[in-house]
């Protein structure tokens, strides 16, 4: 259940989303860089995080496409039950 409404307000809202998962990478690593005395090191890491959120937000967009595809397909045993089919 929890995972569904998780879902419909990624759908929903994918650009905040996707803003709020880069925000706390960038906040921790940053952190960890400037801990570790690597500035440069958190700013490229943060650079390179953020394109992989993108690439992942991309890749979840097409599963989720895939899934309500697939879940269109199935039939529930009450509509197969209402059409007398299975």
């Amino acid at each position: 259940m929890a995972f569904d409404h998780f879902v419909d307000v990624v759908k929903e809202h994918p650009e905040e989303a996707i803003q709020l998962a880069t925000t706390v990478v960038g906040v921790v690593l940053t952190a960890l860089g400037f801990a570790a005395g690597g500035g440069w090191w958190a700013a490229n890491t943060l650079a390179k995080a953020k394109l992989e959120l993108l690439q992942e937000r991309r890749d979840f967009a097409v599963l989720l496409g895939k899934l309500e595809q697939s879940l269109a397909l199935v039939q529930t045993s009450e509509e197969a039950d209402a059409k007398d089919t299975f």
